[in-house]
């Protein structure tokens, strides 16, 4: 991962990505065959989270690993997520581990516990993992914000050239 990427770079490359995101979840939405709708957003993972991101912080002139942080982050939020659902589930005699892996019995977790309150609005969003979602959505926008808005350094440094000089050169 050597070299940088400037904000104009990371904005373009989200955008892309992000578009390509849309049309998977497009192609997941109109019953085409689950692989490789997987291996597309799979394939999304490496360039937008990992390797630009790390190229961006080297703009900033920092080391690679500060990726390591937000990804933690996301990791550590995505299993209160899980620890959530999988206690609702629980909670409603259902298998944890279908309620993760299949929509239907979810989405049935979601529907017994609003049958058991319907006057109570919080409990869907408890079987969504507000916790994990909310803790995610914040590490999301942190680095979001960071990498798309803070600028880099205005001269070469470890990591190359300022973005965009050497072609001016």
């Amino acid at each position: 991962m050597d070299g940088r990427t400037g904000r104009g770079g990371m904005w373009m490359i989200t955008l892309i990505f992000g578009f390509a995101a849309l049309l998977a979840n497009g192609l997941r939405n109109q019953g085409i065959n689950q692989a490789p709708v997987e291996i597309i957003q799979l394939a999304l993972f490496w360039p937008v989270f990992i390797a630009v991101p790390i190229r961006r912080f080297h703009d900033m002139g920092r080391p690679w690993w500060w990726v390591l942080i937000f990804l933690g982050g996301m990791l550590v939020s995505f299993l209160f997520l899980m620890l959530d659902l999988t206690s609702t589930a629980g909670m409603l005699g259902l298998s944890a581990f279908s309620a993760i892996t299949d929509t239907d019995t979810y989405m049935k977790a979601l529907e017994a516990l609003n049958e058991t309150r319907p006057d109570d609005p919080i409990k869907p969003v408890e079987a969504m993992g507000l916790g994990g979602v909310s803790l995610g959505s914040i590490f999301f926008l942190v680095q979001f914000g960071w990498l798309h808005l803070v600028p880099g350094q205005g001269h070469a440094n470890d990591y190359g050239p300022q973005p965009g000089a050497a072609a001016t050169r």
